[in-house]
């Protein structure tokens, strides 16, 4: 990783996203370009005051740090301006904060935010105010988005982190389809048969991944369970107090419009830790628009 985008308010949320790139491993290489985008209606002390905090957070960053200031109408505007230096800057990872100035609670997130995650087109980190702890959890479906967020974990964050690779296999419905005895038992033995095939080869892709990623002198665990994805992340994230979840955009049950995945949205919705939410690169632009929207 070479070139951050990182866009500020000053908020808490914000100043956690420029904590976390300082734990970050980077070389002298690695260029940090600070983006102050604030409405209009705010003072330029405070897009001054909020790059100044950034810079203070970041710490002693070996790399490359430039900054600018940037005005808008709209939220929507805001998120364009991001997206759009991003794409200029070729941007390897956008950072913002989960939520700006008016957050309630960890369970909102910023309407930049998530303008950001819905429609970059690289990964994004949304990061909350929370202690950087060394453990990530890395969600992986089998997908080959899944994988890539995996291998991109492993490339951006230090080797005394531990990747714990998640794969959950949704739990199957329990109504039964018939009120006949033979027909349920013959329904319920598939549906047995189907969670042991799955466990097996859920068991053999974690395997072969985690292998690959250790290669790279990463601590990797495995864990496979049973229930909805978002939530077993969520669940897991909390129970081993990880700091980071890296999950991809979309999974096996992408659709077919430029949205977050119902996985990663919820995780980005209600994680208690920072997320990176992991999307190839396309060099095809979309703006969001203008849009009223509050935190």
């Amino acid at each position: 990783m070479k070139r951050i985008l990182f866009g500020t308010d000053g908020s808490a949320g914000a100043l956690a996203a420029a904590r976390h790139l300082s734990h970050l491993p980077h070389h002298r290489d690695v260029h940090v370009h600070i983006v102050a985008a604030l409405a209009v209606h705010d003072a330029a002390s405070i897009a001054e005051a909020a790059l100044k905090e950034t810079e203070e957070a970041l710490g002693s960053f070996p790399g490359h740090v430039t900054s600018a200031m940037s005005r808008a109408d709209s939220t929507g505007e805001i998120v364009d301006i991001l997206l759009a230096t991003a794409d200029y800057a070729e941007a390897d990872l956008i950072a913002v904060g989960a939520c700006g100035r008016s957050a309630l609670d960890r369970f909102v997130i910023g309407s930049v935010a998530e303008g950001i995650a819905r429609h970059a087109d690289r990964p994004v980190l949304i990061a909350r105010d929370s202690t950087v702890s060394p453990r990530v959890i890395v969600g992986v479906d089998g997908s080959e988005e899944s994988r890539l967020a995996a291998r991109f974990a492993a490339r951006m964050l230090p080797e005394d982190r531990t990747l714990l690779l998640l794969h959950a296999l949704n739990s199957p419905s329990g109504v039964v389809p018939t009120v006949d005895p033979v027909i349920a038992g013959a329904y319920y033995q598939a549906v047995e048969q189907q969670i042991a095939t799955e466990q097996k080869e859920g068991a053999r892709m974690l395997e072969t991944l985690g292998e690959d990623i250790a290669v790279g002198g990463h601590n990797v665990d495995t864990l496979l369970t049973i229930g909805n994805p978002a939530a077993e992340l969520i669940r897991v994230a909390e129970e081993q107090k990880a700091g980071l979840i890296v999950v991809g955009a979309r999974g096996l049950t992408r659709v077919d419009r430029f949205l977050l995945g119902s996985v990663s949205e919820r995780v980005v919705r209600h994680a208690h830790c920072s997320v990176i939410v992991f999307r190839r690169h396309t060099p095809d632009k979309v703006s969001v628009g203008k849009q009223n929207a509050t935190c």
